[in-house]
């Protein structure tokens, strides 16, 4: 969920690169409540883009991350703080996230980093799936590979209930 909303393409010396605009629609805005674990494993008040620093070959835009936490305290005011951990990296299929591999190895560090200061994994927002279906054939397999991706992220994570919210 690295976010690519607001990214535009920009003219900087000649050469187009993208850019965030900007932009943070209402169900973006920061919130008191809503914490992120930056790049440097420290905790801050969240703001778009969410992602930011963790994803650093990419433009970062705005995601889901954001509204949906802002919702969820919309739904209830009594949630308490919510911690977000993004660990997002945009444009990798699904086999960029196997054990072993440095984007899930990095999500479960960063996941314990969190739990060591005190936090409790309530759930994983995950927002992936584009780069499985362009070109070729990965979307085939993209159930199987998501189910063991689950199955060993709730291993590793000690959390064989882990809720996934899955957005498209």
């Amino acid at each position: 969920m690295a976010g690519r909303g607001g990214v535009i393409k920009k003219i900087v010396g000649g050469n187009v690169t993208k850019v965030w605009n900007g932009f943070v629609p209402q169900e973006c805005k920061p919130n008191h409540k809503i914490i992120r674990l930056n790049v440097a494993q420290k905790w801050e008040e969240a703001h778009e883009p969410l992602n930011y620093g963790i994803d650093c070959l990419t433009s970062c835009g705005l995601g889901p991350g954001m509204a949906f936490a802002n919702e969820i305290l919309k739904k209830d005011s009594n949630f308490g703080v919510i911690g977000l951990v993004p660990c997002a990296r945009g444009g990798t299929s699904l086999d960029k996230w196997r054990i072993g591999t440095h984007p899930y190895d990095e999500l479960v560090k960063r996941a314990k980093v969190a739990e060591k200061s005190g936090g409790i994994i309530r759930g994983l927002l995950w927002y992936h799936g584009e780069s499985d279906v362009k070109g070729g054939n990965g979307y085939k397999d993209y159930k199987i590979n998501l189910e063991k991706f689950i199955h060993d992220l709730r291993s590793d994570l000690n959390s064989s209930n882990l809720p996934i919210f899955q957005t498209n």
